[in-house]
């Protein structure tokens, strides 16, 4: 418990200070510390979401912490080390696979870092989850955007065919 007060406070103190790459190293601490706390085994990977009624087991409340310190990280690492980003963001998805906000993100950075191939799996596995039919066609489109600029041409020709066939009159507007 004193470790985790003390790497919190190690935190703020950064944040107070401004200084960006000790805050980076002062949430990998706080991480350290809280999965010392949980024990040698680790945090359980998600198999299902609890009951809203029931509260969260430790490893659950666990991944709540962790999850958003991890995307505060990366976004703290974003312009100067785009590639880390990616990895902290990685890192995260392990603990909470289809977290809509982590594969929002990594959706976003493999634009930014052109890994289209990431960039078509990472909308697809989103699209899978995605409940909401318009949002879904909305990564359709991405995914066949992505599909192009990764090279994959022929993939991407079906997906807009069959967007064509799904949602007649929907203009794609993608390159030829």
């Amino acid at each position: 418990a004193d470790i985790e007060r003390v790497a919190r406070e190690r935190v703020r103190i950064c944040e107070v200070a401004g200084a960006t790459a000790e805050l980076v190293t002062a949430i990998d601490k706080l991480i350290a510390a809280l999965l010392r706390a949980f024990g040698p085994a680790g945090v359980a990977v998600p198999s299902a979401a609890a009951p809203r009624n029931e509260a969260p087991d430790r490893a659950t409340e666990l991944r709540l912490h962790i999850v958003p310190l991890r995307r505060y990280q990366a976004q703290l690492l974003r312009r100067e080390e785009p590639q880390r980003s990616w990895e902290v963001l990685q890192d995260a998805l392990v603990l909470a696979p289809g977290e809509s906000l982590l594969l929002g993100d990594l959706t976003d950075l493999a634009e930014e870092l052109g890994r289209f191939e990431d960039l078509a799996e990472l909308v697809a596995s989103w699209q899978a989850i995605e409940g909401d039919p318009n949002r879904g066609l909305v990564l359709s489109i991405r995914r066949a955007d992505a599909l192009l600029r990764g090279g994959r041409r022929d993939e991407a020709k079906a997906l807009r065919a069959s967007l064509d066939a799904t949602a007649p009159g929907f203009i794609v507007l993608t390159p030829a």
